[in-house]
């Protein structure tokens, strides 16, 4: 979601999610989660529809998209199972099929997914957008990356301290923002044209029920490079210069390297170091006893612990700070025996609402015995409709350095400086 504010450190506390506002992954609340997903398994009739449901949903959790896409085809399709059992699996089916660039038969599951009655606002609309998205897509190769090749390149940070990944896009030389959190790669308007961007034709919409819906297009590269990694028909989500821009023009973001992308590098590791910050990259490792991280949708997510629970937060290294959603406050009040009570803003491309919200002075999460200690941390307004997710982790937790594994679904922290 952006925030148009006039500041250049606001203006990035949310940094990342442009592209995610248009591709929401609605699904029941409940299964919002692997630890979710398997509670629920264990209650079911094995065999059963929704036993099978459930398993499409945890292998599209682990990324094991042909597994995935088996299990859901065959709930979507098996007369036997109640409606709002299809439903679910079409709604997470097109999530899948949209990540693997099927994106005429994305279009189709969430066609299908919209017939459910009982969505929400919020569930249609980002039903209704990722609908707009792959139908846009339907006759559009699915990205390809060359041979595997492990690499490292050095990141810089802007003025407003997000990361920048040099690209060859095309042929042309780009610093361009590197957030996990972004659904789709993003270019401004006048950088597709420079890049020579493949244009494709059909609008869709950036914004959330919260938020003034600003109008984009898509758009697609032949070739990306990254650091000899060679990649083919990447998307591009394509938004007009001003959306972008900040600070009265003073703050400009040109383009982002987003989720696509990057998921395919398998284990990225993102150190500091002397020399500067680099992100390297290499082969998938052994996967942990226990899984703690996973993909929903476009959006990867991790477990740490909470107040001295486990814990969901979306991972999104476009956010400058993390942040907390009302939900975890909720479950752990004394978070807020500190806080300091005052207007926090949200929204999302074109505006932004201001609510009343909190700010708590400090707060510490652990992963893997790992403990970032952070200050100032907002409760957020964000308008995201995920039962169990907890919050937003952004670079203030990450600066220390951390892994991302993810066909072994791994995260780690490299320690904090």
């Amino acid at each position: 979601m952006w925030r148009r504010i006039l500041t250049l450190t606001a203006c990035v506390a949310m940094l990342g999610a442009a592209a995610g506002s248009a591709l929401a992954d609605p699904r029941p609340q409940t299964w919002t989660h692997p630890d979710a997903t398997e509670a629920a398994r264990s209650e079911v009739t094995p065999g059963g529809p929704e036993a099978r449901l459930l398993d499409g949903v945890l292998a599209a959790f682990a990324m094991d998209n042909p597994t995935a896409v088996a299990l859901l085809e065959g709930v979507v399709t098996d007369a036997a199972a109640a409606a709002p059992v299809r439903y679910a699996a079409a709604s997470t089916l097109g999530g899948v099929l949209l990540r693997q660039g099927r994106y005429a038969a994305a279009a189709s599951a969430f066609e299908t997914a919209l017939g459910n009655t009982e969505l929400d606002e919020e569930q249609r609309l980002g039903l209704q957008q990722s609908l707009a998205v792959s139908a846009a897509l339907a006759d559009v190769p699915a990205q390809t990356m060359d041979p595997y090749v492990a690499g490292s390149v050095p990141l810089t940070r802007d003025l407003a301290g997000l990361a920048i990944i040099q690209l060859e896009i095309n042929g042309h030389g780009r610093g361009f923002v590197l957030d996990t959190g972004a659904n789709l790669s993003v270019a401004t308007e006048s950088q597709a044209r420079a890049l020579g961007l493949r244009p494709v034709a059909g609008d869709v919409t950036v914004g959330s029920i919260t938020s003034t819906a600003a109008g984009a297009t898509l758009a697609v590269a032949d070739r990306l490079v990254l650091g000899g990694q060679t990649f083919h028909d990447v998307v591009f989500l394509v938004m007009p210069d001003e959306a972008l821009t900040f600070a009265g023009g003073a703050y400009r973001i040109e383009g982002i390297l987003g989720f696509p992308v990057l998921s395919k590098l398998e284990r990225l590791s993102f150190e500091p170091g002397a020399d500067g910050e680099r992100l390297s990259w290499s082969r998938s490792g052994p996967a942990p006893d226990r899984p703690n991280l996973f993909v929903s949708g476009l959006t990867p997510h991790v477990y740490l612990d909470l107040a001295g629970e486990r814990a969901v937060f979306a991972l999104d290294t476009g956010a400058n700070t993390t942040s907390l959603r009302q939900a975890a406050v909720d479950r752990h009040p004394a978070l807020l025996d500190d806080a300091r009570r005052e207007g926090v803003a949200f929204g999302g491309a074109g505006g932004e609402t201001r609510v009343d919200g909190w700010t708590l002075p400090a707060l510490e999460l652990t992963v893997d015995g790992v403990t970032v200690s952070l200050t100032d941390v907002r409760v957020s307004g964000e308008a995201i409709s995920r039962e169990g997710v907890m919050g937003r982790l952004g670079r203030d937790a990450l600066a220390g350095g951390f892994v991302l594994d993810f066909p072994a679904g791994a995260f780690s922290l490299l320690g904090v400086d």
